[in-house]
């Protein structure tokens, strides 16, 4: 498969399986401005929202795995484990990264994660 973030969604996508467990997808990206009460600013906020998504939909086809997929904007360990309360979550998957990769900046929100979670994380 090549690509990490594809081998953990198809991770998760068999883990959920065995278990008998739903599988529901959240990226969360970080607001691209302050000023998201201006009209250009949120139309690129939407923009850069929808080309997130066609992303991680590529991801999901790739790794073979169907899942309802969630592309939130704000504060990463906040929208996690808000995410998490709303749909009575009982494991999230958190995908660690690297510091040198698209989205790497992710390993420095999982203690935070981790800490706020309503139920148990795993770290994958």
């Amino acid at each position: 498969m090549g690509r990490p973030k594809a081998a953990l969604l198809q991770w998760a996508g068999e883990f959920s399986r065995r278990m008998g467990a739903s599988l529901q997808l959240l990226h969360v990206l970080r607001p691209i401005s302050d000023w998201l009460a201006l009209d250009a600013e949120r139309s690129l906020q939407e923009e850069v929202r929808q080309e997130a998504r066609a992303r991680i939909e590529l991801i999901q086809k790739e790794a073979g795995v169907e899942a309802p997929l969630r592309v939130a904007v704000g504060e990463i360990a906040e929208a996690v484990t808000e995410e998490a309360r709303q749909e009575d979550a009982d494991l999230p998957i958190i995908g660690r990264g690297t510091l040198q990769a698209t989205l790497g900046r992710f390993r420095t929100h999982s203690y935070a994660i981790i800490q706020r979670s309503p139920c148990p994380v795993l770290s994958a």
